[in-house]
């Protein structure tokens, strides 16, 4: 299956109202799930450089990691890390106070946008990644206090 049908299958499971879409073909797997109007998709890589769970779908949103006094929001997947750019939506600093389900920056992913939110809200101790910067399933992006 090449990209532009993948691409195809991803609007097609967005616009059904799927919460979530499984299908395989020979050895590669797809699996859809649709999170707030953000559908990712997990496509296993023969000799891919990138370590990924098996069989897991990668939520929209960021998974907030606990350590002994912060939080960090990572990225739910494999993409280019850019800041908020519409024009009602302000990139983050540090310094800010960020709520649950805010929208903190977007991982872009096979040329779709996928907003990243807040899991858990704090204030903006580091950003710990540079506009531009490749990141990986499950990197730290954000970290809260």
């Amino acid at each position: 299956m090449d990209l532009e049908k993948i691409e195809k299958l991803i609007k097609m499971v967005n616009s059904s109202g799927l919460s979530e879409f499984k299908l395989e073909e020979g050895n590669m797997k797809i699996k859809l799930v649709n999170q707030t109007k953000v559908v990712n998709a997990e496509i296993p890589i023969a000799k891919a450089s990138v370590d990924q769970p098996p069989n897991e779908a990668l939520a929209p949103t960021a998974n907030c990691q606990l350590s002994t006094d912060y939080c960090y929001i990572t990225s739910p997947l494999v993409g280019v890390f850019k800041p908020l750019s519409a024009s009602d939506k302000t990139p983050v600093k540090v310094g800010d106070i960020v709520s649950i389900g805010q929208p903190v920056c977007v991982v872009e992913a096979m040329k779709l946008i996928n907003e990243i939110e807040a899991d858990k809200a704090g204030e903006i101790v580091e950003i710990l990644v540079n506009e531009g910067d490749s990141v990986e399933y499950g990197q730290q992006l954000i970290k809260l206090k």
